[in-house]
């Protein structure tokens, strides 16, 4: 399998690094030079990341990256992924590209925010448009939502499925709506949590004690926040916001206050977690 990859975000250097991983041939869609050199050295660190945490074999390391490449491609790849930020003249971006490129091919988007059935209503072939949004990072997380618009048809559907499971994801099947099912979960629950911090209810550690071994979560949502990224938590509950109307889904001062500084989570060195000690945490 082969597919033709447009967007250079965190999310698209997991897809690729995990299609990579996964034996399917990967081709960016952007010109050689600086930002796509940068987009592959992020690739293949996250393959390093996935050896280290012995989710893939050290030996087959450099095949994998063999097959993240950067250009036009030269066969017809069974689906056009889009992982661009969420933003919908962005998306629409991607789709014009995919189109000119490869007009007959079913057009997976990534977001977990924005309506596919939205999305669709400019494509040309809107029964090629359909979602497929991954909850949590992409190389890791097990599950992923395929989403389907009101006009998607039966061939893209099976696309993306076939996708995934070559990707080794279960699928869950969830209706057209912002968010969907995870980001309408989960939003909410990390900026409670933001809150809870920024009214001064307990240090960033021990909210995620009490998460962890109070809850039973299996990780503290703020390291949740800092290795999925300040700025792309605030991208998703403005993206909600602006949909709902829903003040659960409003973003925290102190999660934009963070963006402003820089403060990003792992992919800065410092976040709510990551990068803080116990001095600063008191």
């Amino acid at each position: 399998m082969n597919i033709l990859l447009i967007g250079e975000t965190r999310r698209a250097a997991e897809i690729a690094a995990l299609a990579a991983a996964s034996g399917v041939r990967v081709t960016l869609a952007a010109e050689e030079g600086n930002a796509s050199d940068e987009f592959q050295a992020r690739a293949h660190g996250t393959l390093a990341a996935l050896v280290a945490a012995e989710l893939f074999r050290d030996n087959d390391l450099d095949d994998a990256k063999a097959l993240i490449q950067v250009g036009s491609g030269t066969t017809e790849p069974a689906a056009v992924v889009e992982a661009c930020p969420e933003n919908l003249a962005q998306k629409l971006e991607a789709l014009r590209t995919a189109e000119a490129r490869n007009p007959r091919v079913p057009f997976v988007t990534t977001t977990s925010v924005l309506s596919v059935g939205e999305i669709a209503a400019s494509a040309a072939s809107p029964g090629l448009v359909v979602g497929l949004s991954f909850p949590g990072a992409a190389h890791t997380n097990p599950v992923v939502e395929r989403v389907a618009g009101r006009q998607t048809d039966p061939r893209s559907l099976s696309a993306a499925s076939d996708l995934a499971k070559v990707l080794g994801k279960e699928v869950v099947d969830v209706i057209d709506r912002p968010g969907f099912l995870a980001q309408r979960l989960l939003v909410p629950y990390l900026n409670d949590v933001v809150t809870c911090l920024d009214e001064g209810l307990a240090t960033p550690e021990d909210l995620d004690v009490a998460l962890e071994l109070g809850l039973g979560y299996p990780n503290g949502a703020l390291m949740v926040l800092d290795e999925i990224g300040l700025d792309v938590h605030l991208e998703r509950c403005d993206a909600l916001y602006a949909q709902l109307g829903d003040a659960h889904f409003a973003a925290p001062a102190l999660l934009r206050r963070m963006v402003d500084a820089g403060e990003l989570g792992a992919v800065s060195g410092r976040g709510f977690r990551i990068g803080v000690n116990k001095e600063e945490q008191a």
